[in-house]
C-alpha cells in the first residue's frame, strides 16, 4: 500500500517536472524563433 502511494506521489512530481520542462522548452523555442525572424527582417 505504501509502495503504491509513493509511486503515485513520484508520478505527480514527475508530471509536474515534465510540465515545467515543456513550458521552458516552448519559451526557448519561441525566443529562438522570434530572434530568427528579427534577423530575417533586419537583412
Amino acid at each position: 500500500m505504501l509502495n503504491i502511494y509513493l509511486i503515485e506521489k513520484n508520478s505527480k512530481r514527475l508530471s509536474l517536472l515534465m510540465l515545467c520542462v515543456n513550458y521552458y522548452s516552448i519559451q526557448i523555442l519561441y525566443s529562438f524563433l522570434s530572434q530568427n525572424v528579427l534577423t530575417l527582417f533586419q537583412n
